[in-house]
């Protein structure tokens, strides 16, 4: 067998060659899919260069039979503009075709094309029409009037409310809402407001018109309505709601309102129809059960249908790394950096020892010892049941359980009710701060101050730290140090730097002080800096034991 040796100079040659192609054409993808393994170099290229999202699909085809490796219903879903809010594709109008590129390495017969575009012909949504006002909707069911007293059962989402069911089958899936509505002053604009958001995706159109698209269990919906649009008398809302677990819906009442008027629209004004299943955590499967057929038989249609696994299972974790992580292994890579684990809040006893051992794990799949950079989770409100400060510390605990591992402190850029701080650019400089320092040989200061040890005097604690840079710093006044006895109960304390150290002095409440801690709570702006500007990490000393 002839064999064709090809430099990294000739991909790139190639992969140009491509793109002065589709400028000549005046073409640009809207997403590109690469097939692995041998798509994926050209692919990734053509993402960076274009700055297009890419994705990957494992399909392998041998003597024209198709061997199962994986769905193409998700990249379908978005290729059709009908997806469950994942992917940038959320962000498109419903039923709007996309330029698709498929990237392969190789095309001998056109089987693996052919089989890609027959088996995304055969994905199917129906439901671009049901945004229209003209749309017959007359064979779908108005949700049943909710009380003030029923008002609580729907805190959570409505879902569960219309279906009447605890099945997972229900309650998560494509649902399409419809609701009319009369508008007598049509000189100003109007706002769709819901406070407490939709779980967890949704489209939502006035008139036909999408007015917003939001990805989100719990963000705010304040969608502008311009007067333009309005029509005097009878209005239609309209709004795709897409959940992913648990129960899905309005969390709270949907309002219509302007600078001189507002107007609760009663739940039971919206006709509704469960459009589609989710199967396996990010594919959908458009049905046309009716809903007397649904409730009555919803565990029989639940045994006929293919359901895989969700995202957030054990085996979801595993499907992950199959299909994301193990197609890029052959390729040489310089080091990762990791972001971030607010799902793990309430396994932080679990995580160290698993996340230790997903470095090891991969380190050993890839037969070196490269770098592995993370972010520690921001500050957050979660809730009273969530310990988020426990995790914190579980992944500064990890910088001594792993070897060539860094952690960039980010306790004073959290959002008080978004466990997705928006502020990204302090995240990415700080990881870059630890690779430029330890891989790039640049002397700098990489990290905020850590924890090191604490020596106890009669009446304070003076707490040592690594990382002090040219020295330590507060921004304003030095807030939540806590200290305790030897029952371990936390009183606040007042602290202050001195001889680049920290003091924090005795509680009246704790005679003999023994622990101190210092920014334990979900919901915290870090005040110990060092001179850099990088904050400390909180910490418990009762963890180091």
């Amino acid at each position: 067998m002839k064999k064709i040796f090809v430099t990294w100079h000739d991909v790139q040659r190639q992969t140009q060659e491509i793109l002065r192609q589709m400028q000549k054409d005046s073409w640009k993808p809207d997403f590109i899919v690469g097939i692995t393994r041998g798509g994926l170099t050209a692919s990734n290229l053509l993402s960076q260069y274009l700055d297009v999202t890419m994705y990957t699909l494992d399909v392998r085809l041998r003597d024209g039979e198709h061997v199962p490796c994986e769905s193409n219903s998700k990249l379908a879903e978005i290729a059709f503009g009908m997806n469950d809010g994942r992917s940038t594709g959320a962000r498109w109008d419903v039923g709007q075709r996309r330029n698709v590129l498929i990237v392969d390495d190789i095309n001998d017969s056109g089987a693996t094309i052919n089989w890609i575009k027959k088996d995304w012909e055969n994905t199917y949504f129906n439901d671009i029409n049901y945004k229209k006002i003209n749309f017959d909707d007359s064979k779908w069911d108005y949700i049943s009037k909710i009380t003030e007293k029923d008002r609580s059962k729907i805190k959570d989402g409505v879902f569960n409310y219309i279906f009447k069911s605890n099945s997972s089958l229900l309650s998560t899936g494509v649902v399409w809402l419809r609701a009319k509505i009369n508008i007598d002053d049509i000189s100003r604009d109007y706002y769709l407001y819901v406070e407490k958001g939709i779980n967890r995706v949704d489209q939502t159109f006035f008139n036909e018109n999408l007015i917003g698209n939001t990805f989100s269990i719990d963000g705010k919906r304040n969608y502008r309505i311009p007067k333009e649009i309005l029509k005097k008398g009878e209005n239609l809302i309209a709004v795709r709601v897409t959940n992913l677990s648990g129960d899905g819906g309005f969390r709270s009442p949907v309002i219509l309102k302007n600078d001189v008027f507002s107007n609760e629209i009663n739940i039971s004004e919206f006709k509704f129809k469960h459009h589609a299943f989710l199967t396996n955590g990010s594919s959908i499967m458009v049905h046309d059960y009716p809903y007397d057929k649904l409730i009555d038989n919803y565990e029989n249609i639940e045994k006929k249908i293919h359901r895989g696994y969700v995202t957030n299972s054990p085996y979801g974790n595993s499907i992950s790394f199959e299909k994301m992580l193990k197609p890029v292994i052959p390729y040489t890579i310089k080091g990762v950096i990791w972001y971030q684990g607010e799902n793990n809040v309430n396994e932080y006893k679990e995580y160290l020892e698993l996340f230790s051992g997903m470095i090891d794990d991969w380190r050993e799949n890839w037969g070196y010892d490269f770098p592995f950079y993370y972010a520690q989770i921001t500050p957050n409100i979660y809730n009273d049941s969530l310990l988020s400060h426990e995790l914190r510390d579980v992944q500064r605990l990890a910088l001594k359980n792993t070897f060539k591992t860094g952690m960039a402190s980010l306790l004073d850029v959290g959002l008080e009710n978004n466990n997705h701080s928006p502020k990204k650019q302090p995240v990415g400089k700080r990881l870059a701060l630890l690779a430029l320092n330890n891989d790039y040989n640049f002397d700098i200061v990489s990290s905020g101050p850590l924890y090191v040890s604490h020596k106890i005097f009669k009446d304070y604690l003076e707490i040592d730290f690594d990382h002090k840079g040219s020295g330590l710093n507060s921004k304003g006044e030095l807030k939540d140090f806590e200290i305790a006895g030897e029952d371990k109960i936390f009183y606040p304390a007042l602290a202050q730097i001195v001889d680049n150290k920290v003091r924090v002095f005795s509680n009246p409440n704790v005679k003999y002080p023994k622990h101190v801690r210092y920014g334990w709570k979900n919901w915290v702006i870090g005040t110990l800096f060092n001179e850099e500007g990088l904050p400390a990490s909180s910490f418990n000393s009762i963890n180091e034991n």
